[in-house]
């Protein structure tokens, strides 16, 4: 039994391999919400597998090692010096709340449109749905209740 499963084992692990870990500063490529990966630079390594990153518009993330790929490209920031919400010495000050004398612009009541007596006993026009690849498909029946 353990001859099997030792078996097993080295049939998962056969294509697995140990990433080496990244340094402070690098540049990498780092994936975000589908298979594109978009550049980043590495901030600080939290522990063994885990790196909070810094994207060129200024946010950081926190990310696995295997989302990270190494790269040899320039990191253009389009900030300066973006806070690094991984630590904790660097908090940005909570605004003081609005004062008593400082007055916010009151919201303009919106004017509700009247309804003909044509336009209500009209069914209303029901559009097509079109699926992502372009395949327009029937209305559904609306139903009254």
């Amino acid at each position: 039994m353990q001859a099997n499963k030792d078996r097993t084992t080295k049939v998962y692990n056969r294509s697995s391999h140990i990433l080496p870990p990244l340094k402070e500063g690098e540049i990498a490529r780092f994936q975000q919400d589908s298979r594109i990966r978009k550049p980043c630079q590495i901030i600080s390594r939290l522990n063994d597998k885990s790196y909070a990153i810094k994207t060129p518009n200024g946010t950081t993330f926190r990310r696995n090692r295997r989302h990270l790929t190494k790269s040899n490209e320039e990191f253009h920031s389009n900030l300066h010096s973006a806070p690094n919400i991984f630590d904790n010495a660097h908090s940005s000050p909570i605004p003081p709340p609005p004062s008593q004398e400082q007055t916010l612009p009151q919201p303009t009541p919106v004017e509700q449109p009247t309804i003909n007596d044509d336009t209500a006993s009209s069914p209303p026009i029901v559009k097509p749905y079109v699926t992502r690849s372009g395949r327009v498909c029937k209305p559904k029946k609306i139903v009254d209740m």
